[in-house]
């Protein structure tokens, strides 16, 4: 995805940071990776699960049942990966990876557990729940809290700077989604509900909450991602 290749981009970046800068810095520079990627999901996220049910329906044409939901699920787990992706991209910059290795193998024990047994009990949505389940607890709670003790920050701090930029906004699409969900769009014009969540939101925080350095960490993260498509 979008948020997973500018996550990509600073693995060497971290590397240089292990060696050169301080656990401050280090901090800061997750921090920045992860609001970045947060904030190119959230509208995302929310425009497939507003209107999961009319796009497939224009992609599709006749979707199957509870393809919406498990959609929606899917957005919610995209969104919900960006913490912990960015903190195994942070980790193996660092060459620390290792000793993860044994967490991120229970991780994925939980989620074939879980999907396996939800999709015996509800069908079709279990996979999704699964994969939602083991998100919640391994890239939400786990990988986080172990950046903040690698670096000697406290965790509320690490939610004030990811969460606190991004409340406003979301909560502004949110209010746009119902509003465009009480026109029931279908069609083409489901596609303009989408991109009227999507693009104000990344341009609202690219003009008023974005910061220099994370301005210049997304330049440089898209320009790498074109290059590397380019050679291809």
């Amino acid at each position: 995805t979008l948020s997973t290749k500018v996550a990509d981009v600073l693995v060497p970046t971290h590397a240089h940071a292990r060696e050169h800068l301080g656990r401050q810095e280090q901090f800061r520079l997750y921090a920045d990776a992860v609001s970045v990627t947060w904030l190119l999901s959230v509208p995302l996220a929310i425009a497939l699960g507003a209107f999961a049910s009319p796009l497939l329906d224009l992609w599709l044409r006749t979707p199957s049942a509870g393809s919406a939901t498990i959609l929606t699920v899917l957005a919610l787990v995209l969104l919900l990966q960006m913490p912990g992706y960015n903190a195994l991209v942070m980790l193996q910059g660092g060459e620390r990876l290792g000793r993860l290795t044994k967490v991120i193998s229970v991780g994925a024990a939980v989620n074939v557990a879980a999907s396996i047994a939800l999709t015996l009990s509800i069908g079709s949505l279990g996979p999704a729940l699964g994969s939602l389940i083991g998100v919640v607890l391994v890239d939400c709670v786990y990988l986080p809290l172990v950046v903040c003790q690698e670096l000697g920050r406290p965790r509320r701090l690490y939610w004030s700077e990811i969460l606190r930029p991004s409340l406003a906004p979301t909560f502004l699409t949110l209010a746009v989604a119902a509003a465009w969900l009480s026109l029931d769009p279908s069609g083409v014009l489901v596609l303009l509900a989408a991109a009227s969540l999507v693009v104000p939101y990344w341009g609202g925080w690219w003009r008023w909450c974005a910061t220099e350095r994370q301005k210049a960490y997304l330049r440089t993260a898209l320009r790498t991602a074109r290059a590397k498509r380019a050679t291809r």
